[in-house]
């Protein structure tokens, strides 16, 4: 059912890197698993990404989805941040990011869930369109 549905390339990409990256706590004495999920939620397809890593914090997830919700689609990559700060991260979701909300529309996007210690799920909003190109 979804496997003909298109998707961005390079979406799923850095969801996953970043499971790995930052799921895999030093402490961790089990392997890290990373799911990849679809549903159907009204007139989209939602795509989860959860590992069971590390999570995070409630206001690291809060400030992540405050982003994704703010996020202007015709700024730059790098969200107008300044050359004289250090980049805060969450480059390569943001530009994931980004580029649905151009490519879908605004109601499309990346929401965060998490719960520290235990695991953390990125969830993509995606409209249905075939691999023809069709809703």
């Amino acid at each position: 059912m979804y496997l003909d549905r298109q998707l961005l390339k390079m979406s799923l990409q850095p969801i996953i890197e970043n499971a790995v990256q930052h799921g895999a706590a030093p402490s961790r004495k089990r392997d890290l698993t990373v799911t990849l999920r679809a549903r159907t939620e009204g007139d989209a397809m939602i795509i989860e990404l959860t590992d069971d890593g590390a999570g995070m914090p409630e206001q690291k997830v809060e400030a992540l989805n405050r982003m994704f919700a703010e996020d202007d689609p015709e700024r730059s990559a790098y969200c107008g941040q300044r050359a004289d700060r250090p980049a805060r991260g969450g480059i390569g979701l943001r530009n994931v990011n980004q580029r649905m909300k151009l490519f879908y529309g605004k109601a499309y996007g990346l929401r965060a869930e998490s719960k520290e210690g235990e695991y953390t799920r990125i969830c993509m909003s995606v409209p249905h369109i075939d691999s023809g190109g069709e809703l």
